[in-house]
């Protein structure tokens, strides 16, 4: 029998959701992408992540459908199993640490506590959705990216999640990796982005107009994606891509719909690795975090 669960999809500056069935199949007309200040208060928040598995549930519920399971797709640090956000010191959510984000959700919306309910690392769910394209089948190791407000990466074999491993760092997270002063994700996130063009030239814009603005010949935008790129694809061709042995590389996550202001840098970084057979931008970017978080409730893996 068809199943039907309500996936979300938890990202820095928007959240995306739909229902979506047993087969993978996200139900026409239920997919909607939200923008939120995730800086903002906890009512705000907690608001913002309620609405669309409210909505979701009245969809189902007028059209008589039964409601199977609910996955969510977030970042960390979060309890996954408990439900809990830990995140912290990232600029975003804050104001929701320590905060059992399942209990609310299902005090708020009545939700039985024997409906599955289950959260997943985002950059897991996306690398999960994404590759299960037939256009993948030719490879079996490979790299997946997220590169957005944070950035995050899964390691996947046989088109099946690694966390550890030869090449793998832990939890897959590339970009926690110990970078310079920081770590990795301070040099090529939206983040670092947005403050070094503000650096240059007092302005605020969000990555979306930098990416217009560098189209349009504006030198320090288009500097900028060529420096996220150069960053990435130096440190790739000096770590994990080698050990790891993949053969494939996919880009993912907001930035990454302007993958042609820096994917060529990363190419050219990684052009000598033999086992190295592809480098490419991600072919569903919107929705692939939440057919994979779908997947976990289909397969059961609870």
């Amino acid at each position: 029998m068809l199943k039907n669960f309500i996936c979300l999809d938890i990202g820095g500056s928007s959240i995306k959701s739909a229902i979506i069935n047993s087969k993978n199949i996200i139900i026409k007309n239920t997919y909607d992408k939200k923008s939120l200040d995730s800086s903002k208060e906890k009512e705000y928040i907690l608001k913002r992540f309620i609405q669309p598995i409210k909505k979701n549930m009245s969809y189902l519920k007028k059209n008589k459908i039964k409601l199977n399971g609910i996955a969510v797709a977030i970042g960390g640090p979060f309890d996954y199993k408990k439900g809990i956000s830990y995140i912290k010191d990232f600029d975003k959510y804050e104001s929701i640490y320590g905060m059992n984000i399942k209990e609310i959700i299902q005090s708020k919306l009545k939700i039985s506590k024997e409906l599955p309910f289950i959260f997943d690392i985002d950059s897991w769910c996306f690398g999960r959705g994404e590759v299960q394209f037939k256009k993948y089948n030719q490879y079996n190791k490979i790299i997946v990216f997220t590169m957005g407000t944070g950035v995050g990466s899964s390691f996947i074999i046989n088109k099946q999640i690694v966390s550890k491993g030869k090449g793998v760092p832990y939890l897959g997270w590339i970009s926690g990796e110990k970078y310079k002063s920081g770590i990795l994700n301070d040099y090529i996130s939206s983040i670092y982005m947005i403050k070094k063009y503000f650096s240059l030239t007092k302005k605020k814009i969000d990555v979306d107009t930098m990416a217009k603005l560098a189209r349009k010949g504006d030198y320090v935008a288009k500097s900028i994606f060529s420096e996220v790129g150069l960053t990435l694809g130096i440190y790739l061709k000096e770590h994990f891509v080698k050990d790891f042995g993949a053969e494939c590389l996919i880009f993912g996550g907001q930035i990454s719909l302007s993958g042609d202001l820096f994917i060529n840098e990363i190419k050219n970084s990684l052009k000598n690795i033999n086992k190295l057979k592809k480098i490419k931008i991600a072919m569903d970017i919107e929705t692939s975090a939440l057919r994979g978080a779908s997947q976990l409730l289909t397969e059961g893996d609870l």
